[in-house]
Formats: C-alpha cells, sequence, structure tokens
C-alpha cells in the first residue's frame, strides 16, 4: 500500500434499499421502527445481521419471529463473522462464497417470517 493509493477488500451492499426492500421484515424486527424509517448503508447486510443477533441475545425478538429464523439466525452470524474473516484476511473468493451464503440465509429468514 502506497502513502496515497490504498488497496481494499470490502463487501458493500450494492443496493441498501432495495436490501431493505428484500428483506423488509427482518429489518422492521431488527431496527424496531417502521422499515420506511431505516437508514440503508452500504454495510446494510452486516447491521441486519448484528441487531437481530443482539435482539435475539437480548430477548427482544416476539416468540413466533425467534421461532421462525433461531436456527437460520445462527448461521447468520457465523456466516457474518465467516465474511468478516475473509475480507481481513484478503481473501475475496472467500468473501465472495460466504456473501452468498449469507444471502441465502437472509432470503430464507425473509421467507420463514412471511409464512
Amino acid at each position: 500500500m502506497g502513502e496515497i493509493i490504498q488497496i481494499r477488500v470490502m463487501a458493500q451492499t450494492f443496493d441498501p434499499e432495495e436490501a431493505k426492500k428484500r428483506w423488509s421484515d427482518l429489518a422492521e424486527a431488527a431496527f424496531d421502527m417502521d422499515s420506511l424509517q431505516i437508514k440503508a448503508e452500504k454495510d446494510f447486510h452486516i447491521k441486519l445481521v448484528d441487531a437481530l443477533v443482539d435482539r435475539n441475545k437480548l430477548g427482544q425478538l416476539s416468540p413466533n419471529l425467534k421461532e421462525a429464523i433461531q436456527k437460520d439466525l445462527q448461521t447468520a452470524g457465523q456466516l457474518r463473522d465467516k465474511l468478516q474473516r475473509s475480507l481481513s484476511d484478503w481473501d475475496p473468493r472467500a468473501a465472495d462464497r460466504a456473501a452468498y451464503e449469507l444471502e441465502d440465509v437472509l432470503d430464507r429468514m425473509q421467507q420463514n417470517v412471511v409464512r
């Protein structure tokens, strides 16, 4: 890395507003507010998982929601960690795989909430 030019390996949500729509029920539960008020940023995927994991640990998820996502929530937390670890190890292939897996788990969680 030079003095002026930085090299980074990162994962960002391409379209944060689309992510907010795609996982709207999860976002509403995670951030405890109307989904229209949630500010979606480039790290929305990480903040979403962090908030759901924290709310679960604190017992702040409704019983129905907890039952619907409990199994996948643990996996989402592990994949978030795997993604961040891959990025810090400068391993873009592993990060890419973890990102796809995380999206799949979040999609499944969203579907389970809607059912």
